[in-house]
């Protein structure tokens, strides 16, 4: 058998209990909310501060970059510039025959019993240049070797003796000669 239950507690005194016992608990969690949130409201501020400091430093780094990279780039358009002008001025320079070449290859050629004493460059109609050299020899056998030695390495299309005539200085026979030397440009355009 079983006794009934039953509560001697009075109803309103029960009632007021589990109302406290809500109320403690909502105070509770309010609290613990409102506290939460005043932490929450507190703590950043530090972070906040530094995160400014922090963004203010890459904000100033990344502007003296760009700076930089601003003064490089135009120094490196200056340097292109003037690159671009000396690359023009080497093309022209590179149209051009180079005569040091062939005035060391009549230097060459002249010996001890034959000397130069004029030389003229001339450009001709078209594609060439000519060359007009006078001189003075020991013989005319000097002269004949020079001009045969100015034909032998195939550097001129021709090489003409044009004038030579016996002539008598400071006492001794000579041989005065003038040559005349063609140097024709080939087809792509550059002197051989």
């Amino acid at each position: 058998m079983s006794l009934p239950r039953v509560n001697l507690m009075p109803s309103k005194r029960t009632a007021a209990r589990r109302v406290r016992a809500r109320v403690r608990r909502w105070a509770g969690v309010t609290g613990v909310t409102f506290a939460s949130l005043a932490m929450l409201q507190l703590a950043p501020g530090p972070a906040l501060a530094e995160a400014e400091v922090l963004l203010e430093r890459r904000r100033v780094d990344a502007s003296s970059t760009a700076d930089r990279l601003r003064t490089e780039n135009a120094e490196l358009r200056r340097r292109l510039l003037d690159t671009r002008r000396k690359v023009a001025e080497a093309s022209q320079l590179s149209d051009r025959p180079d005569w040091s070449i062939v005035l060391a290859l009549l230097a060459s050629r002249t010996g001890d019993r034959l000397s130069l004493e004029t030389c003229e460059v001339t450009p001709l109609p078209g594609k060439g240049h000519r060359i007009a050299a006078s001189g003075r020899a020991l013989t005319q056998g000097e002269v004949t070797r020079f001009v045969l030695d100015l034909e032998a390495p195939g550097l001129f299309n021709t090489v003409e003796l044009t004038r030579s005539r016996r002539d008598s200085a400071e006492g001794r026979d000579e041989v005065r000669f003038e040559i005349e030397c063609v140097l024709l440009d080939d087809a792509k355009g550059t002197t051989r």
